[in-house]
């Protein structure tokens, strides 16, 4: 069976929301206004300092974006994505994970984003780095324009992994040698489904949860902890 890396984006393979350099495109456009704009930046500034992103900040991120697409073609808003992406990763990219996504790749594993961010963001970030694709949150089209809802559930906690599960029946994947790498506590269904977890830049919590099932902890210089026999909370 086959192998694969899943990594979270948010706080994991890039510093902060994804989702912050697409908004302030969008604010050069007049489409969101500079307070709406200091509002999501104050809420990613929490969500770095922190690494704790909340459900309700997650959840305002999620309908703005979906009120802002409504009536947008695919095609502009894929455009956006190859637009802003070059810059996310040349600025944002976290030189630690990125050297496990290249360690992944060099020995022949699937790596694949993960991500509560839409799919197109994901997409074309996953692409940009050379990995094999990217799950993300799917916002409903008709007729090649975005209707302003959602096709399915925001790819978060639970769902997450459930994504990750499908991919592994479809990919004939082997979960017990996977791997995983997130920052965040809410991935811990993700976390524990995998043989390999690893958490990046942790908060207290998720940290402490890592050093006692014996999880790969990397920080900003790399690991900090070797893992051991793996005894799932």
């Amino acid at each position: 069976m086959s192998i694969a890396a899943f990594f979270d984006l948010d706080n994991t393979v890039v510093r902060g929301s994804s989702m912050l350099p697409f908004a302030w495109r969008l604010v050069r456009t007049g489409r969101v206004s500079t307070s709406e704009m200091f509002r999501f930046a104050s809420m990613n500034a929490r969500f770095v300092k922190t690494r704790t992103e909340s459900a309700s900040g997650r959840d305002y991120v999620m309908q703005r974006a979906l009120a802002l697409a409504a009536g947008q073609s695919v095609t502009d808003v894929l455009g956006l994505c190859d637009e802003i992406v070059p810059d996310i990763v040349r600025r944002r990219l976290n030189p630690v994970v990125a050297a496990e996504i290249r360690r992944h790749q060099r020995e022949g594993h699937q790596t694949w984003l993960v991500t509560a961010s839409p799919s197109e963001l994901a997409e074309r970030i996953a692409r940009e780095l050379g990995m094999t694709g990217a799950m993300g949150t799917q916002a409903e089209r008709v007729a090649g324009v975005y209707s302003g809802e959602l096709a399915g559930p925001i790819l978060h906690g639970q769902h997450k992994a459930d994504a990750v599960s499908a991919l592994a029946a479809v990919e004939g994947l082997d979960l017990a040698r996977c791997a995983a790498f997130s920052d965040s506590i809410n991935d811990l269904p993700l976390l524990v489904l995998v043989g390999r977890p690893t958490v990046v830049n942790a908060n207290r919590r998720l940290r402490q949860i890592a050093l006692r099932n014996g999880w790969q902890v990397l920080g900003l210089e790399g690991r900090i902890a070797a893992p051991r026999a793996v005894a799932h909370a």
